[in-house]
């Protein structure tokens, strides 16, 4: 090589790589980083043919068909006109798909284009990006694209619109790649993609086993609220549901009148009543601002209701305990929270205060506290009906809606029909749901590794493009060597 061409290699390499001082982090001696454009033998945007929503035609990406890092090909539409379509539209494995115009959320996730998706056109509003294979693995990248660090460098470019952002060409190709040799390159695309699929496989076990008990809860609070435990069979001659409004009636001092008109059929000895009927008061919650001082007696808001009935005592706000609301919002024991204003996903959900939790906590002005006669019995088996599918059914029909939110007042909160069963069937259904919620604490812990796995993930990535997955051979050649050897072509 002459010293002239030696000379100029050099300097291109001088403007290839990032300075020392602009280097997001310190990579291994044998690394480099390299901006974007350097990597890519192009990033352009897509098509603008005219779309048909189904077949046939040829399929075309949107910004919908990028899903998990995938495409989705039940997430495409089609172009029938396939003379407008020109070599270039088409993509080839290999290429990285950006949504580079998304909510802030989403913007800046990427897919590979494998075989399978073969033939696929390059849609409007997405990036291709067609990288230099002699430089860079086109799986190194796009699992770069993952990482926290790239979407840091996204967020940092884009530039904020009405309800979405987006992200130019021209600041894409100045984000910084960590390059490493190209045979460390394919060692670290093997063991992260084998260490991702086992993760991938640990979040569709957490995913099937939600599922299958919010089924089994859905199906047994249905069971209950209908009559049809097989508790009842064995207990046949139960007292009627008279009784247990007798007692009612001795604590409210006044006759509960019964529902004519039920939901369904329910067995002989059970009644509908209006939970109005077995309502001793109820009251809105303190409107006052809470902190998060925590010199002061916790607020309940809407946060901390779960929708399977309990309190979550995370990200809790205080009010003073001088504050003049902290006596007259203070909660008892067996109350009823129910969540009045909410999204129309969230509203209506309830949740009981335990013995443990009463004077301790006050609650906010989107709740609606409840106290029933009766409480010790009623209130558990209040709080599992109103949160159970045929609850919630009735509730949702009553909504009104707002901007952005849902509303159901007390008064209709009233008029919600009330299965009532004999009280022994009430105590068993209460029993059962118990034992129902603490296995369902055992199955939060494991929905809770979901949000492990993600940092686990997460954390792979990382030291994958660090260099710290144990990857490094210092015989591969260095990746500023390899920059040399394609810059000799330029």
């Amino acid at each position: 090589m002459t010293d002239k061409k030696s000379k100029r290699i050099e300097e291109l390499l001088e403007e290839t790589i990032v300075h020392e001082d602009e280097e997001p982090y310190e990579l291994p001696n044998n690394w480099a980083w390299v901006a974007l454009d350097i990597l890519a033998e192009e990033i352009k945007n897509g098509t603008t043919i005219k779309q048909s929503k189904t077949k046939p035609g040829i399929p075309v990406t949107r910004i919908e068909s990028i899903q998990n890092n995938e495409i989705q090909l039940d997430r495409v539409r089609y172009i029938r006109d396939l003379d407008k379509i020109k070599n270039n539209d088409y993509y080839k494995i290999g290429d990285i798909v950006l949504s580079h115009i998304n909510s802030i959320e989403h913007v800046g996730k990427t897919a590979l284009i494998k075989e399978d998706y073969l033939p696929l056109i390059h849609g409007m509003n997405l990036l291709r990006i067609r990288v230099n294979n002699n430089m860079i693995l086109p799986q190194f990248l796009q699992l770069y694209t993952r990482s926290y660090n790239f979407r840091k460098a996204v967020l940092k470019r884009i530039k904020m619109a009405v309800n979405q952002v987006s992200l130019n060409q021209k600041n894409l190709k100045q984000i910084s790649i960590p390059i490493a040799p190209k045979n460390e390159q394919r060692r670290i695309v093997y063991k992260v993609d084998r260490l991702l699929s086992k993760i991938n496989k640990a979040k569709e076990l957490i995913g099937e086993a939600k599922e299958t008990f919010e089924l089994r809860r859905a199906a047994i609070l249905d069971k209950a609220f209908k009559g049809e435990l097989t508790w009842r069979e064995e207990n046949p001659r139960v007292e009627s549901v008279d009784t247990l409004l007798a007692k009612i009636n001795s604590e409210k001092k006044t006759d509960i009148k019964k529902s004519p008109n039920g939901l369904y059929e329910l067995p002989d000895n059970w009644c509908w009543i209006d939970l109005g009927e077995l309502i001793c008061h109820s009251s809105y919650g303190t409107s006052a601002k809470a902190y998060k001082d925590i010199n002061g007696l916790p607020v309940l808001r809407m946060g901390n209701i779960k929708l399977t009935g309990s309190i979550d005592l995370n990200d809790l706000k205080y009010l003073p305990f001088d504050h003049k609301d902290v006596e007259k919002y203070k909660l008892e024991e067996y109350d009823l929270l129910f969540n009045r204003t909410n999204s129309y996903e969230l509203v209506g959900k309830s949740a009981i205060v335990e013995p443990e939790h009463a004077g301790k906590f006050t609650y906010a002005s989107y709740l609606i506290k409840i106290s029933l006669f009766y409480k010790k019995i009623l209130a558990p088996y209040i709080c599992y009906y109103i949160n159970s599918h045929i609850g919630r059914k009735y509730l949702l029909s009553t909504v009104k809606q707002q901007v952005g939110q849902a509303n159901i007042n007390s008064k209709k909160l009233s008029s919600l029909p009330v299965p009532l069963p004999p009280e022994e069937e009430i105590k068993e259904i209460n029993r059962i749901m118990k034992k129902v919620s603490a296995k369902e604490n055992r199955i939060q812990n494991l929905l809770n590794l979901g949000t492990y796995v993600a940092e686990l993930e997460q954390s792979i990535l990382s030291k994958a493009f660090r260099g710290e997955l144990n990857t490094n051979d210092p015989k591969d050649e260095s990746a500023i060597e390899l920059l040399k050897e394609v810059l000799k072509d330029k």
